[in-house]
């Protein structure tokens, strides 16, 4: 893939980095995919902003359209190809900004006539911005990729990307389960049994990792963790796609620590951040499909909560198994 680079425009042309920037031509009509991603992505206009960041919003906007790209802004720079000419902006392009190509700030989705979509967390909703006339923008606009279909890493990885199998694919499921937020929450919900499209914590779980992995894992949390997968993870040794176990008020008080019944939820791992903030993605009683953060401090609800991960995903990218453990599990259960 090539790599964003700062745009170099002569004084005559239309762009000036940091500096002034006049209208754009008028632009032919984009591709279908792009124009499919400008429509979604206005459709959130005005939405609160609350634990995802803008690549967040741009790769959860594409992976509504079938195309899975990072969600990181580092690595999304990196995909698709150069648009080297602001005239030749089309819908759905990927627009970057910051102070450098090493200093990345944000990223949003061109939508046409000057105009793109941004989720940036200062803004705390999503909002539509100019590029003709918004200062902001103009200053620290850096130039902008386009992705096709072909970028998508849902047919595995790339192979001159460097990225581990494992984590292409984690990088489907946690698309798959993208696609379904804000879908609510059914208790005992079987998508295999009644067709059901509504999700409890465990079915959503065993739903995604089948759907975008092929993975068979059984029905509920306390199965999860204890067939299925291979080794116990602490906090600090978890990584994108692993399983996130929890326990509830009632389990709490129920169980003795470290009696496998204490859990009584169960999340994926969407991402660990640097400061040791973790992102999970849940079906949860209230909000339903939702991403909530473990912050880094260990004090909010998901943190205290928070038991031990299981690995679902081998470095190869298959699924992970432990048949000892497995076995062992199954005596527990009796």
């Amino acid at each position: 893939m090539k790599k964003l680079k700062l745009l170099h425009i002569a004084l005559s042309g239309s762009l000036l980095l940091g500096g002034v920037f006049t209208p754009f031509a008028s632009t032919t009509s984009a591709a279908s995919l792009g124009q499919e991603v400008a429509d979604r992505a206005k459709d959130y206009i005005g939405y609160k902003i609350t634990d995802f960041q803008s690549a967040d919003f741009v790769s959860y906007v594409f992976s509504k359209e079938g195309v899975n790209i990072p969600d990181n802004l580092k690595e999304l720079s990196q995909e698709g190809d150069l648009i080297s000419n602001p005239y030749h902006l089309k819908q759905g392009d990927v627009l970057f900004f910051g102070t450098s190509r090493t200093q990345l700030l944000a990223t949003g989705i061109y939508v046409g006539n000057g105009e793109f979509i941004i989720a940036y967390k200062p803004y705390e909703k999503v909002r539509k911005m100019n590029l003709r006339t918004d200062k902001e923008a103009q200053k620290y606009f850096l130039g902008a990729k386009r992705i096709s279909a072909s970028d998508s890493s849902k047919e595995g990885p790339d192979k001159n990307s460097g990225k581990p199998t494992w984590e292409a694919t984690a990088n489907r499921v946690i698309a798959e389960g993208m696609k379904h937020l804000g879908v609510k929450y059914k208790l005992g919900a079987d998508y295999k049994k009644d067709g059901s499209m509504k999700f409890d914590c465990s079915s959503f779980t065993q739903y995604i990792f089948a759907k975008a992995a092929g993975f068979d894992l059984n029905r509920t949390s306390r199965a999860q963790f204890l067939l299925d997968g291979s080794k116990q993870l602490k906090r600090e040794q978890l990584r994108k796609g692993d399983l996130v176990f929890f326990t509830t008020e009632n389990n709490y008080k129920k169980y003795k620590s470290g009696d496998y019944k204490r859990n009584g939820h169960v999340g994926v791992v969407k991402k660990v951040h640097a400061n040791g903030t973790i992102e999970v993605l849940h079906s949860y009683p209230q909000g339903g499909v939702v991403v909530q953060t473990m912050d880094a401090n260990g004090k909010n609800f998901l943190s205290k909560s928070f038991l031990y991960g299981k690995r679902m995903i081998a470095d190869n990218g298959t699924e992970a198994r432990d048949v000892t453990m497995a076995k062992k599990g199954l005596t527990e259960m009796r």
